[in-house]
């Protein structure tokens, strides 16, 4: 931002394209939104609020302020005991995760041991120390594809080395996962006619913007690829729902979309262990929040105990706010 300053300053002039509202409010002097491949709103920026903006992106009003229902913890689903994420880390992680509603955030500036956390809970990595549960299943040893049997969906932080493939078409991709459901793979054929069926319907229902359903997924926006990982993923009839990252690179009305989805699975009892890198995503749908930094869990509390300064410190390895 502050070269962007700096080469305004000398008289230049700059185009900058991007989704990020507040860097667009910092650093711009006018502004245009492009909706659908036109250009639907301009103004100088210092006349328009971040919340006009949203709205113009996406064509209708936009809430920032999404309602979690006081809901009470049920069972665990989730429990993690004991388990060392990086090799340097001086304590283990300890984390359970609740039915009857609750979405538990892992906050962190990416890079202090989430990744392992997430391959971890799927059987993607080694536990070397301590056990993962679910449902009070020793799983620590599992294979993926019985973690997914005993009622987990995943939402991987990459979503195209883990969640797509982006050369194959949209109903193809729907099929990752569900090649053993009987439904649409029988004696090794799969029924096209209902795979088709059914994956027409969830692109209504969740709002994936295509030509069809046989167009390829790499070429849809990424708001769109990620709809698609959603919707899959949370049709399953699963417990626990892993989520890393969901709205990585996404655009305002993008990111609303999955915000709404994921408040609704937690609303319907769902078990939600959210991995992410955006303290928006955390404050707006986590009800309980563990901060990460190298490895090791900061700080563990309520939503509410914590504020973007406490929270902003932890993350850089400060203890303070909520002691873990």
């Amino acid at each position: 931002m502050d070269i962007f300053r700096d080469i305004r300053k000398q008289g230049k002039t700059i185009i900058f394209i991007t989704h990020k509202l507040n860097e667009t409010k910092a650093v711009s002097d006018s502004l245009t939104v492009l909706r659908a491949g036109k250009s639907v709103f301009q103004a100088a920026t210092k006349d328009v609020t971040v919340e006009m903006l949203a709205n113009e992106m996406v064509g209708h009003e936009v809430s920032f302020h999404l309602e979690r229902k006081k809901q009470d913890a049920g069972e665990t689903i989730l429990s993690i005991e004991n388990v060392k994420l990086l090799e340097n880390a001086s304590n283990t992680v300890s984390l359970d995760v609740h039915a009857g509603g609750e979405i538990l955030g892992i906050a962190g500036v990416e890079g202090n041991g989430q990744m392992q956390l997430e391959e971890m809970i799927m059987g993607l990595q080694k536990c070397k120390e301590g056990k993962i549960s679910i449902k009070g299943e020793d799983i620590t040893e599992c294979p993926t594809k019985k973690r997914l049997g005993l009622g987990m969906s995943y939402i991987p932080s990459e979503r195209h080395q883990r969640a797509i493939l982006p050369g194959f078409s949209i109903l193809e991709n729907y099929l990752l996962g569900n090649q053993n459901d009987p439904k649409y793979v029988q004696h090794g054929w799969i029924n096209f006619k209902t795979l088709s069926e059914t994956t027409k319907k969830l692109m209504e229902k969740y709002d994936v913007r295509a030509v069809d359903e046989k167009q390829s997924i790499g070429s849809l926006s990424g708001g769109n690829q990620q709809k698609m990982v959603l919707s899959r993923e949370v049709e399953k009839d699963s417990d626990f729902i892993l989520v890393c990252q969901p709205v990585r690179g996404l655009d305002i009305g993008a990111i609303n979309y999955i915000h709404e989805i994921l408040l609704e699975l937690r609303n319907q009892g769902k078990a939600i262990l959210l991995i992410s890198a955006e303290l928006t995503d955390i404050f707006q749908l986590c009800d309980r929040i563990a901060v990460m930094y190298k490895g090791e869990v900061m700080a563990l509390g309520k939503n509410e105990e914590f504020t973007n300064e406490s929270i902003g410190l932890l993350m850089a390895g400060q203890r303070g706010g909520v002691e873990s």
